[in-house]
């Protein structure tokens, strides 16, 4: 496993699975005891979060970058399905107010907002489980490739 600097900071190599989920799961333990603390005793109301959730994007692409460079793929398809991930989950939330906005007032809510609340939260689940299963369980090519050695030591199998 490499050490943290280097696999939060560094956008060139490549990254285990077990480099993902230890980034994942520590970064997200971090979020939920931030989140809590903040919430229940200062009553940020979500203020904490936010700036987390930025703080620890570099992190988050650079891990993700890696995980795709081992799977032999570029980084960049990382940042654009990262990118659409966000754009669809923009969308879901800005048309979720107008419906919520309906609901609370006792109204109808608009049927194309709702569509497209609905098809926009469908799409970025979609897209969500696609990056987990390329991100945390597909495994890397063996051996070398043209971002790096293998990072679990091991050499190309022989022809």
């Amino acid at each position: 496993m490499q050490n943290l600097p280097k696999l939060w900071f560094s956008f060139q190599g490549r990254a285990s699975r077990s480099d993902y989920w230890v980034r994942f799961v520590f970064l997200s333990l971090v979020l939920l005891i931030v989140a809590y603390f903040a919430d229940a005793f200062a009553g940020t109301e979500g203020t904490i979060i936010m700036v987390w959730q930025v703080a620890i994007l570099w992190p988050a692409f650079a891990v993700g970058v890696k995980r795709f460079h081992d799977r032999g793929k570029s980084g960049r398809s990382f940042v654009y399905l990262e990118c659409a991930l966000l754009a669809l989950m923009l969308v879901a939330t800005f048309a979720a107010a107008p419906v919520k906005l309906a609901q609370e007032s006792g109204m109808q809510p608009p049927s194309l907002y709702v569509s497209v609340m609905f098809a926009a939260t469908l799409a970025s689940l979609v897209l969500l489980i696609y990056l987990i299963v390329a991100l945390g369980i597909r495994k890397g090519v063996t051996g070398p490739n043209q971002y790096g050695p293998d990072p679990l030591g091991a050499s190309a199998p022989p022809l």
